[in-house]
């Protein structure tokens, strides 16, 4: 057993549990979540606490938590706030390794709450205690060796194979509703509450060694540190699927998360980046997780993204074609030899392609033969069964009974979208065997969309980038002297001048134009005729990242004196303007390519960000950028591309469009090298970075780079 297990072993398997707060009144919190724990058959042994009462719910009890005996493993309080310190110190001094706080009224409730959270903390640390909670709504644990239920949850947890951790009691117990109508079951269910000690990344690394859960499902509304998240969530990602919802992804839903928790909406890109590179699914709701983790727990993963249909009605099953198109699967056409067997039973109005539209008077027997039979095909990676009550003939009850079970189910997957009454579901949904079913064929293919893209990312292999390192003693020399002042990331950071930003690029293998900085016109035209050729002035302002928009960029001149009167004009327009000019870069113009962007910066929670995208005007007004998370392989750099929309441009599908990509990914690997090899560089930006159709022939006509100096 390692540490991951061991710091949650008396919380999802305790051999002894003191209830304090137990009550015999049902309707309360007290008396519920007593009551829930008698209900579910506790193996261990069961101490209530109640000053009133000598017996709660047919156990006897004791008045005051010192009555206790010493020893026992976990403690779950529910008493009022202003009681939750002294009570929980008297755990601490039993012995108690794991308290659940079930109170609420702390950190979530403002500053004056946290200073009470922190006290409780510093309460368990001196006693070596775990802390779930406060403000949560237990731990539940359906292994029959166990069977742990310290929640108030009015729903019956059903055993199964999914691990739930919420930062929401409310929503959990809205997540185990849901689950109840999908006979969805759960190995574990964890609410974390305000997380001040046991978290996220606590219950990730339990369930990485818990053969139980098959699926892991999370819902979040905040997040900590995103290099814990990644160790232990990536190596489970790769064992299991892992589904996330996050609330806060919208401003306003940031501010309703922030006052419920009390903690910062973090950045939804950088987050999305996370997830992606850990091989984690973010569902768009709390439903879609749970119908996905219903496909997951009961179905294969496919071979790949090849989906036929099996129907009795043809309406259905245009909205499920066209709904695996929105989601990027295929529906190849059957195989001559599968529609030959298809014909030999199935009535001569039956349609043969893909989808097979058996006929609203096809029966269960014919259910079963067809998805037999087409889940055989070479060609299909995943069935979806639509059904629709036709107003005579089979019951959809009798479809399913046919269909659940088939060996054929446990080589490819078998979803089903049943559309009839509401009485059908929970009784289908038992039947031994059956496969996950759904109420409209729109969700049916969200799920094996999401069984898809985790069977892809599951046999993708990373390659890593063999990028050189940079020179850091060269870069460290063209860097701000070291500052006894410098703090955080965004404290004191100092812009590069043009020259010292292009000798840094210089020395990390990023290739930048031939250029000059010239104090004066005359010196400017001097500099163009050393360069020769066209020739691009930009004006050099002290803080001002955006030139052109003041008149400080003119293109395409030709010779000295062309590029001494253009700079000229320019010192008159960057004066109208009300700003200081320091000077001009001329620098030799680059051909024409597509213009990206490529930008680096060092975010406080989840560090070092890369940024690609459409660069230019288009920057801002397209916003098509992909962000990823350093250290990142250049597999990861290549998918983030292909993400764009602008992909069939780079890749060069659209005629006369098209860079040289594995030059490009080149690129893109010196800048993640010299992003991550030198911290002081908190932000750079490449923009534009002009893409040729030629190897090695990309440039970086721009930069800025923002420096923190070394303390």
């Amino acid at each position: 057993m390692t540490e991951a297990s061991r710091s949650l072993a008396t919380l999802l398997q305790p051999r002894s549990i003191a209830v304090i707060g137990a009550s015999t009144r049902l309707e309360s919190l007290g008396g519920k979540t007593f009551a829930n724990l008698l209900a579910a058959g506790f193996t261990g042994h069961i101490h209530p606490v109640n000053p009133k009462a000598e017996v709660v719910q047919g156990v006897p009890a004791v008045a005051d938590p010192r009555d206790l005996p010493d020893g026992i493993e976990q403690a779950v309080l529910i008493v009022p706030p202003e009681a939750v310190e002294p009570v929980l110190e008297v755990c601490g001094e039993k012995g108690v390794a794991t308290a659940v706080i079930i109170t609420a009224g702390f950190s979530e409730t403002g500053e004056e709450g946290a200073e009470r959270e922190r006290r409780l903390l510093d309460v368990a640390e001196r006693h070596g205690m775990r802390l779930l909670g406060p403000n949560c709504m237990g731990a539940v644990n359906t292994d029959p060796e166990v069977n742990l239920d310290t929640t108030f949850s009015p729903v019956p947890v059903i055993r199964g194979g999914v691990g739930l951790v919420s930062q929401s009691g409310a929503l959990g117990v809205a997540i185990l509703s849901q689950a109840e109508g999908l006979n969805l079951g759960f190995s574990s269910f964890i609410s974390v509450g305000n997380m001040a000690d046991i978290g996220i990344e606590d219950a990730l690394g339990y369930w990485l060694e818990d053969e139980r859960t098959r699926v892991v499902t999370m819902y979040l509304e905040s997040f900590g540190d995103a290099d814990a998240f990644a160790r232990v969530a990536e190596p489970l990602a790769r064992t299991r699927p892992v589904i996330v919802v996050k609330a806060g992804g919208t401003e306003a839903g940031a501010r309703a998360a922030s006052s419920h928790t009390g903690a910062l909406a973090t950045d939804e890109r950088a987050f999305d980046a996370l997830l992606r590179q850990c091989g984690i699914l973010r569902a768009p709701t709390v439903q879609d997780m749970c119908f996905w983790a219903a496909a997951f727990e009961r179905c294969p993963l496919p071979a790949g993204k090849r989906v036929a249909i099996v129907t009795n009605a043809g309406g259905p099953a245009i909205m499920a074609a066209d709904a695996c198109s929105r989601h990027g699967l295929e529906l190849p056409g059957l195989s001559p030899a599968t529609r030959q067997e298809l014909a030999a039973f199935l009535p001569p109005a039956a349609a043969l392609g893909n989808p097979v539209d058996m006929i609203s008077s096809s029966g269960p027997e014919e259910y079963r033969r067809t998805v037999e039979i087409v889940a055989g095909d070479p060609e299909i990676d995943a069935v979806l069964v639509v059904n629709v009550t036709p107003p005579l003939g089979s019951t959809p009850e009798k479809v399913i009974e046919a269909i659940a079970g088939l060996e054929v189910a446990r080589r490819t997957p078998v979803v089903a979208a049943v559309l009839t009454g509401d009485d059908f579901y929970p009784a289908a949904a038992r039947i031994a065997g059956a496969p996950p079913i759904y109420r409209f064929p729109e969700p049916a293919v969200g799920a094996l969309a999401a069984l898809a893209r985790y069977a892809e990312r599951r046999r993708l292999e990373d390659v890593a980038f063999d990028t050189p390192a940079p020179d850091r003693e060269a870069i460290l020399a063209r860097l701000p002297e070291p500052s006894a002042s410098a703090g955080g990331l965004q404290s004191d950071l100092h812009l590069l001048d043009p020259a010292a930003a292009a000798e840094v690029l210089a020395a990390a293998s990023i290739p930048v134009p031939e250029q000059s900085l010239a104090p004066t016109p005359e010196e400017a035209g001097a500099a163009a005729a050393r360069i020769g050729g066209p020739v691009a002035l930009k004006a050099v302002v002290p803080g001002l990242l955006h030139k052109a928009d003041i008149g400080g960029v003119a293109l395409s001149l030709q010779g000295s004196d062309e590029t001494a009167a253009a700079a000229r004009r320019m010192n008159e327009a960057v004066a109208a303007a009300g700003e200081d000019l320091a000077g001009f870069v001329v620098q030799e113009m680059v051909p024409g390519g597509i213009e990206l962007i490529m930008s680096t910066r060092r975010d406080e929670q989840f560090g070092p960000l890369l940024l690609l995208g459409l660069g230019g005007f288009f920057t801002e007004a397209l916003a098509d950028v992909a962000v990823g998370r350093l250290p990142l392989s250049r597999s990861e750099a290549g998918r983030m591309l292909s993400s764009l929309a602008a992909w069939p441009v780079l890749a060069g599908t659209v005629r006369g469009a098209g860079v040289h990509l594995e030059s490009l990914l080149d690129l893109i690997g010196a800048l993640a090298r010299l992003a991550e090899d030198i911290p002081e560089l908190v932000e750079i930006e490449l923009n534009p970075v002009l893409c040729s159709r030629e190897p090695d022939r990309h440039r970086a006509v721009d930069a800025v780079l923002r420096v923190r100096p070394r303390p």
